[in-house]
């Protein structure tokens, strides 16, 4: 009974798999297909490698070579992203005008960055766990396994690391 449970698991996944090579054989290469025809075909699909492999049945590697080798349908998938771009920053406009917080942040994150818009760390600060996940991990020490010397050396650092500066009076005072 259990080899006939392995035996239809294994027709089974051999089916599948001579299913997928039936699949990849039926598959031409890119590299077959006339440039012009990519070209049109990329242009339709806005510039997507894998939307035009899937429309031209080929694989997505092969697609891949021929916009390396032929200017023309580099030409057009490099004008189709900027497209893109240029979408994207007009909505990006436009929501700096509607006064969009996130929108400005955004901006000031990745184009202020040369006039000094990044997030700068206090070094000071306590560290708060909630804003910087690193501080959970340095939360979950195993202090078993420390001998009762060393617990008293980081006793003793914890201490200092936690006192707050002194204010030493200046010889000014009357």
């Amino acid at each position: 009974m259990e080899q006939s449970k392995e035996l239809v698991k294994y027709e089974s996944t051999m089916a599948a798999f001579n299913e997928r090579v039936a699949k990849a054989k039926q598959r031409k290469s890119a590299l077959d297909i006339p440039e012009d025809i990519i070209a049109c075909v990329l242009e339709d699909n806005n510039g997507s490698l894998e939307e035009t492999a899937k429309e031209l049945k080929c694989t997505l590697h092969s697609l891949i070579k021929v916009s390396e080798r032929n200017k023309a349908v580099r030409a057009v998938m490099i004008t189709k992203r900027m497209l893109l771009v240029d979408k994207a920053e007009k909505n990006l406009e436009v929501q700096l005008d509607a006064g969009s917080y996130k929108a400005t942040v955004f901006t000031l994150k990745t184009l202020g960055k040369r006039q000094g818009y990044y997030e700068k760390t206090d070094v000071n600060d306590p560290v708060d766990p909630s804003k910087d996940p690193s501080a959970i991990i340095h939360a979950k020490v195993d202090l078993a396994n420390l001998t009762t010397n060393q617990l008293t050396q980081l006793g003793d650092l914890l201490k200092t690391a936690n006192k707050l500066p002194t204010i030493i009076g200046s010889s000014n005072e009357s």
